[in-house]
């Protein structure tokens, strides 16, 4: 070989060699993929160096030199020769000579599934798992990854996969193969109750194989129903008899079959072939589940069935399902970061889905609210509280409300089930108990301090937007799209993926069909928008001035609102311009069916007027990007205008929101958007007006006035769609008419449950939205509207959480609450789709941004402006104090007139409104503080034993605390009573809105007294004296009526256990069932006081005879506590004492 010279550096060398071509005068090219710079070469690359030396081929002595072996591809276990080099027969390793590819080689095929770029290419060999030679594919015996490691073909991936909520196994498992939130296809968790079964599901229960728990259809049923056949190995609910039937191929669960050995499988199906033929099974197989054993055994030549679940037609299934539990387990025991889990990961690839979690991390439920007897509390990342008993209601809201906010760092926050988020899609289910407890990541929730011991290591089932709990998405085949990323979605579209792959129709499910045409490369299913249910009314003005102005005033258009209500009288010119500035991707479409509508056009916006809502179901409009930071304009005090376009029975009145109590009005599109002084007064209609609470108020006009033009100014424009959403029943659909249950008070007006809104965008933000020629973005908001915010635990602030979801995909229609579709114009519908309501819009919601203001009181305004009818002019008029009203506005030669108001009617700050706001009326269990007078409205506040906020609002009854627990603070006019477990040392025997913790009392020596029963903190402690000794039962009685108030005795039990009350006689107290609490009680303090210590003593027995086992167990155990401490102390038991 000719000379070359080496890099001290180099660790190992690669030859790659070239034939030299028959004749050398002719120089060909290398063929495709060959690495060789030309056919004349030899490439030496020392690997860890950076010289590469190339030799000349024309020392005829370099082609007679034999190259030394220095790799074992293509030579794995050949017998040995006098070759020069190193060896790679199975006695190398004996002899120290094996190359240094050897076991990568020659022995990792033998013992691994997978193929390393080292193995791409190699010798067939037949001791290997699988293959990763060039002949594998044909051959069909190629590892699994053979296609993506050895010819980089590596499909389509997700940076994450967000999970269903609860993140927990078996919802999750089952929410990908029927695209149904687990509030929809029935396993809420991996444990939980149905109180219409009465029964509870767990994991290692028989309950797990009753079909009844199992709701959807999961795809390996839609592909049977289809036609196709279907092998799962290990899928939660595969093994489960789901709509009477069970997959085709299926393995009754069992976590000791390896890994490897479940991929074998799986692989052994794929050479099935295509024609049906039933065949024997041959090796002995046994599979355990909590229905039944299954087992097959093979004897004599012929086989024995035991079970028909393993008799199989042999046909290749179309569809597959493989289930690992790992990293899964051992990231419960060991945690997400330990050594235990690295040794399993190294049987799948990688992490995610775990949160760390420490037996030093966890918030009690006991701590917060005391005793927690009566509670059955689902403990751990996510917590559920029901009652502990079967009939037995609990104070839902009084529980949440004793949970919230207790402590500054508190780690948990509880919601009512109607008030979770609703991206959680967490609530239309009876299984989901009415108080449901967020946990932070890396915390546990618990019933009682230590309750949860199995708490060290990692769990999951936290909120399902923490990134920890996200999972991992990877596809790859023929149909799907090569070296793709795309963006995060919801794992409910997997189910309808599935079925596009298999070219199958799903059945209905909560994913959205063709949000994943992305991912493919010829997508199965073309998406279409859904069709408008109800019809298009025409609502046209019939005369400029209304025929009733509907309790309204505009004092700024006093004369002149003829001209500016012709502003509402468009041109078909002007309705088509209206609609091509902001409906820019078509008219929303109306999906709930005989909810007739009529879209109203303006000059600055555009809105759908639903008279039978008596409020816009939906407004659109297009912000552009600001041109300057000019503050916006102001929009006119007390301006409200009745719009000519709707007759006044189709539209609501001024009045009725002036004693709407916690309400006010509101505009859906904000007046001052506009671009134009006149354009502002198109807004001012009761047609733009939605009932809305103050505080929510707040964030909506924050919204509009701050963030809207912030996202105008970023992404040069967006166009925005808003409207009301009514989901009394959160069941994620619109309410029909009967099932609204809240109305402005006195009126016809439904209350929303939320507001949302649709920003959207052109992708590239160089184009205005408006002219936008590419792929678009959508950002939207789901804003709960509620009177207040308690969850956030601020106080003074307006403060809110937003929750926005950025979209699956650039361009995508969306439906509204189920009521309209947004995104419907013909260009843009073939590439986007939304076909159900808005909370499917919402199924990645991440929180982005908090929003906390503070609102200043608005400085007065002295003056306004005035047009002078006669020249046009613009006037500044002076405005009237409090207590006054406008009644005559200035004129160019004469000031303002104004008039004191009329009694019954107030002005509290400077205005020019024509009319006095009439005085308010103080609500239900509110009492009158100060009398309205002409500069004040009336003052009221709750009455004694009440509380609310806000002048007008709903007074409630002051919660009472419960037995254990005494009054930290008595409740107010504003404030609700505040609860504290008693103090060591303390009792309360009481439910009381008033009554404090008293002190055990002492019992003193010096008068012979000795502590017989210590206090806890639901009874005081009970003393004796041996000169005195009395008989066991009689020291019992002393705690037997706090023990009856403590246990929350039902009125049903307490009934059964004032009838079985043991008397003298014999005799059963009767006439009871007429009978309430208070009257069973004095009945029962009676007989306590009456009662002898024979009869006192038999009060366990008789609690365990109606069914109140716990309860007669604890006070059988006071009562031998009794008698064992007065064994110690007075030398007699209890029942040896005669009554006295």
């Amino acid at each position: 070989m000719g000379w070359m010279k080496e890099s001290q550096r180099k660790k190992k060398i690669v030859y790659q060699m070239c034939r030299l071509p028959s004749r050398p005068e002719r120089h060909e090219q290398p063929e495709e993929g060959n690495s060789c710079p030309s056919s004349h070469s030899v490439q030496l690359t020392y690997l860890n160096s950076v010289t590469q030396v190339h030799v000349g081929a024309s020392d005829a002595a370099a082609e007679r030199e034999v190259v030394p072996h220095t790799s074992c591809r293509g030579r794995c276990y050949e017998p040995l020769d006098d070759a020069p080099g190193c060896r790679c027969d199975e006695s190398c390793v004996a002899s120290g000579s094996c190359c240094y590819d050897y076991r990568d080689v020659c022995r990792v095929p033998t013992q691994l599934w997978v193929c390393t770029e080292l193995r791409c290419g190699e010798t067939r060999l037949s001791r290997s798992n699988c293959h990763c030679s060039h002949d594998c594919l044909s051959a069909g015996d190629c590892c699994t990854n053979y296609r993506h490691v050895c010819h980089g073909q590596c499909g389509t991936s997700a940076p994450y996969m967000q999970a269903a909520f609860p993140s927990k196994t078996f919802p999750n498992h089952y929410t990908i193969v029927t695209g149904l939130y687990p509030e929809s296809n029935g396993l809420i968790d991996n444990s939980m109750y149905d109180p219409v079964f009465d029964a509870s599901f767990s994991l290692s229960s028989p309950e797990k194989d009753n079909p009844a728990w199992y709701y959807g259809q999961p795809v390996w049923h839609t592909a049977k129903d289809q036609g196709l056949k279907s092998g799962t190995f290990f899928w939660p609910g595969s093994d489960v008899k789901i709509n009477g039937s069970f997959p085709d191929i299926y393995k009754p669960y069992n976590g000791k079959v390896p890994f490897e050995e479940r991929v074998f499988a799986l692989l052994k199906w794929l050479q099935l072939p295509d024609d049906e033929r039933f065949v024997k099974l041959t090796q002995i197989s046994s599979f355990h589940s909590n229905r039944s054993a299954t087992c097959v055994s093979v004897g004599a030549g012929r086989d024995r069935l035991l079970s028909e679940s393993l008799l199989f037609p042999q046909q290749r299934p179309d569809f597959y399902t493989l289930y690992l539990e790992e990293p899964d387990k051992s990231g419960h025991s060991y945690g997400p970061v330990s050594g235990g889990l690295i040794e399993a990961i190294r049987g799948v690839d990688k992490i995610m889905g775990m949160e760390d979690t420490s037996c030093d991390r966890k918030e009690a439920l006991q701590q917060l609210v005391g005793d927690t007897g009566g509670y059955w509390v689902t403990e751990g990342p996510f917590g559920r509280i029901r009652a502990r008993h079967k009939g037995v209601a609990i104070d839902s809201s009084g529980l949440v409300a004793n949970m919230t906010c207790k402590k500054p760092d508190q780690k948990i926050k509880p919601y009512l089930k109607a008030d979770l988020p609703k991206r959680l899609h967490f609530a239309n289910s009876r299984r989901i108990e009415d108080v449901n407890v967020l946990v932070e990541p890396k915390w546990l929730f618990e019933r009682f301090p230590g309750s949860v011991t199995f708490c060290s290591g990692g769990a999951h089932g936290y909120d399902n937007d923490a990134e920890s709990m996200h999972a991992m998405f990877v596809s790859y085949g023929p149909k799907f799209q090569p070296k793709t990323e795309i963006e995060p979605f919801s794992n409910i579209e997997l189910y309808n993926l599935m079925c596009d792959v298999l070219q199958i129709s799903p059945t209905d499910n909560n994913g959205t069909h063709g949000s994943m045409n992305h991912v493919l490369r010829q997508p199965y299913h073309a998406p279409a928008p859904p069709a408008e249910q109800s019809q298009q009314a025409q609502c046209r003005p019939v005369s400029l001035e209304p025929a009733d102005g509907l309790g309204c005033s505009c004092p700024a258009l006093i004369g002149n609102s003829s001209t500016v209500n012709s502003r509402l009288n468009l041109t078909a010119e002007q309705e088509s311009a209206a609609e091509k500035s902001h409906l820019l991707f078509g008219r929303p479409r109306m999906l709930q069916p005989e909810r007739s509508f009529c879209l109203l056009r303006q000059e600055g916006f555009v809105s759908a007027y639903s008279a039978a809502a008596l409020m816009p179901l939906w407004s659109s409009f297009t912000v552009h990007r600001p041109i300057d930071s000019d503050p916006l304009w102001p929009v006119p005090q007390n301006c409200l205008r009745a719009d000519v376009r709707l007759a006044p029975s189709q539209s609501p009145r001024c009045d009725q929101y002036d004693t709407a109590g916690n309400l006010t009005h509101a505009f859906l599109y904000p007046p001052n958007l506009n671009t134009t002084v006149d354009q502002q007064f198109d807004a001012l209609l009761m047609s733009n007006v939605v009932p809305m609470y103050p505080e929510f108020k707040k964030i909506w006009l924050f919204f509009h006035d701050t963030l809207l033009l912030k996202y105008a100014s970023v992404y040069n424009g967006v166009n925005v769609v808003t409207g009301p959403v009514f989901d009394y029943n959160y069941d994620g659909r619109y309410d029909r008419p009967e099932e609204i249950q809240q109305f402005v008070s006195g009126t016809n007006i439904p209350i929303p449950t939320h507001y949302f809104a649709v920003l959207t965008a052109c992708g590239d933000s160089a184009q205005p939205v408006g002219a936008c020629g590419g792929a678009l973005q959508t950002v939207s908001f789901l804003l709960p509207h509620r009177p207040d915010n308690s969850e956030s635990c601020r106080k003074n602030l307006c403060y809110t959480e937003f929750t926005i979801r950025k979209s699956e995909e650039n361009r995508r229609k969306v439906s509204v609450a189920g009521e309209t579709a947004v995104f419907t114009s013909p260009q843009r519908s073939a590439s986007v789709c939304r076909q159900r309501l808005i909370h499917f819009l919402i199924q990645m919601l991440l929180p982005v941004m908090m929003m906390m203001m503070m609102m200043p009181p608005p400085s007065p305004a002295l003056t306004f402006l005035e047009t002078d009818p006669a020249t046009g002019a613009r006037l500044e008029c002076d405005s009237c104090a409090p207590g006054t009203y406008l009644r005559a506005s200035c004129t160019p030669t004469q000031r303002s007139v104004c008039a004191t108001c009329p009694p019954g009617s107030y002005t509290e700050r400077w205005n020019y409104i024509r009319k006095c706001l009439r005085c308010g009326v103080c609500g239900h269990n509110q009492v009158v503080v100060s009398a309205c007078a002409a500069d004040r409205d009336c003052q009221c506040e709750c009455k004694a034993g009440f509380h609310g906020r806000g002048r007008y609002d709903v007074c409630m009854r002051h919660s009472q605390c419960p037995s254990g627990q005494g009054v930290l603070t008595r409740g107010t006019a504003e404030e609700d009573t505040v609860c504290q477990v008693c103090p060591n040392g303390t009792f309360s025997d009481a439910v009381s809105s008033v009554q404090n913790c008293t002190e055990h009392r002492g019992c003193a020596a010096a008068a012979g007294l000795q502590l017989l029963l210590r206090g806890c903190t639901w009874h005081d402690s009970v003393c004796v004296s041996c000169t005195e000794l009395r008989e066991g039962g009689s020291y019992l009685r002393e705690i037997l009526p706090a023990f009856f108030v403590h246990h929350k005795t039902t009125t049903r039990r307490l009934r059964r256990v004032v009838h079985n009350l043991p008397t003298e006689d014999g005799k059963k107290q009767t006439g009871l069932s007429a009978l309430g609490v208070e009257e069973l009680n004095a009945r029962l303090s009676a007989w306590v006081a009456s009662a002898g210590e024979r009869q006192i003593r038999q009060l366990p027995e008789v609690l365990s005879k109606i069914g109140a086992q716990n309860a007669g167990e604890r006070l059988q155990s006071k009562l031998q506590r009794i008698d064992s401490h007065l064994n110690k102390l007075c030398g007699a038991l209890g029942n040896e004492v005669d009554g006295v």
